[in-house]
């Protein structure tokens, strides 16, 4: 099977993603920051970490190769929901731009660790 960038539905070859801990950063972060953002309420940290452990290992366990954004002074807990900021294609990624303010950071911190990793930006 051919791979792609494109695919919704074909097996996940590789993915990047942030790990929780790298977004929420901490309990005083996440207080400051999840009403203000919209959260309907306060995540709780370390049912978050436990939650995302399970989901990253359901990954490596179905073989996916999987790159990780670190945590980047700046950036808000929203930063956790990495797939909107740029958009995979199989040309390269395309680095978008986040409607909240809040937000606006984390296209430009996401293609510094594309450029950092080789990976190409449109």
């Amino acid at each position: 099977m051919k791979s792609t960038c494109h695919s919704e539905y074909h097996k996940l070859v590789s993915v990047v993603i942030k790990p929780v801990v790298n977004a929420f950063v901490s309990e005083e972060l996440l207080k400051a920051e999840w009403k203000p953002l919209n959260f309907l309420e306060k995540p709780d940290f370390q049912e978050s970490v436990k939650e995302y452990k399970e989901f990253e290992a359901l990954l490596k366990n179905g073989g996916t190769t999987i790159l990780y954004l670190p945590e980047k002074e700046g950036l808000s807990i929203d930063s956790v929901y990495c797939r909107d900021a740029s958009i995979a294609t199989d040309f390269g990624l395309i680095i978008c731009r986040m409607g909240k303010a809040q937000r606006a950071p984390e296209p430009e911190a996401q293609k510094a660790f594309f450029i950092d990793n080789d990976i190409p930006v449109l």
